[in-house]
């Protein structure tokens, strides 16, 4: 990044020079140097403003209003997100505006504002009309998300099903894939143990497939955690194996150089630690099922 900002130039190479701005801030956040990530995106977003680049302008306020929610800034966070995706949702930037409006459920929640994180979800739904089906597979998603976050298992599980419906219709396969991830997880708290399993296992399935491996690790512990409360040992070791290999790929991904590598050294020792541990506990439970039924 660095080196592409040596090389980018402000004048004649503006949004290049801004998209490099952004990413490095986002290093600097993922670092915790929240300092010098408002100083890349100030920067960045001078240059926007200037050339009248509007994508920039919106990267600039996403990542503006991430640094001020880990300040603890929540409202003033909100309207950074919000202009982001009043401003995404106008030029069809649907990465742009899935990220803003994830965002706001987080504020929401953060603050349990439930019913505003509604309200507005609804009026960009009833606003997108048969437009953008896949901003529409998202908005469903979310108001289900929302109500799973404020207890209520019934009214999720019937947005997160019109998303999954809706998302299959269209070939979605990764807006299906989050509503199915958040429908697994209101089916379980609502007691269907066994299709929220199946949901997931075939959420997953699809995770890989698309090699989207964040979400891999969420479902793997959660479906260790799910089989282990079952009872089903040996499902659960072999999920809580597999989320140490999709983690092992994702550090590999996240990290570069000498120093990052140590990182990674150390956390997988933690991790690894971590899971001797939970299969250790595991193998324990499975012994004293097989005493119980002797």
């Amino acid at each position: 990044v660095e080196r592409g900002l040596v090389s980018a130039d402000s004048v004649t190479m503006p949004e290049e020079f801004v998209v490099l701005l952004v990413i490095a801030a986002e290093l600097h956040m993922a670092e915790g140097d929240l300092q010098h990530a408002y100083e890349r995106l100030t920067a960045a977003q001078r240059t926007a403003e200037r050339t009248g680049f509007i994508r920039g302008q919106c990267l600039v306020r996403l990542n503006l209003g991430n640094i001020k929610y880990h300040q603890q800034r929540y409202d003033e966070a909100l309207l950074e997100y919000k202009a982001t995706l009043t401003s995404a949702l106008a030029n069809d930037w649907r990465a742009l505006a899935n990220n803003a409006l994830n965002n706001m459920g987080s504020v929401a929640i953060m603050l349990e504002r439930y019913e505003e994180a509604l309200t507005t979800c609804d009026s960009l739904l009833r606003a997108l009309g048969p437009r953008s089906p896949e901003l529409q597979v998202s908005l469903l998603a979310h108001i289900g998300y929302i109500h799973r976050e404020r207890g209520g298992s019934a009214n999720a599980i019937d947005f997160l099903q019109r998303a999954l419906t809706l998302a299959d219709s269209i070939g979605d396969p990764r807006g299906g894939m989050r509503a199915s991830q958040h429908l697994a997880a209101a089916l379980w708290e609502s007691g269907s143990h066994q299709r929220a399993i199946d949901i997931l296992e075939a959420a997953l399935k699809t995770a890989a497939r698309l090699k989207a491996t964040q979400a891999m690790a969420d479902m793997e512990w959660d479906l260790h955690d799910w089989y282990r409360a079952l009872g089903r040992h040996e499902a659960a070791i072999l999920h809580m194996e597999s989320y140490s290999a999709v983690m092992d790929s994702l550090n590999e991904a996240r990290y570069a150089g000498e120093v990052a590598r140590s990182e990674v050294l150390f956390g997988t020792e933690r991790k690894s630690r971590r899971i001797a541990e939970q299969q250790q506990a595991l193998l324990l439970a499975k012994a004293e099922d097989r005493r119980k039924a002797l």
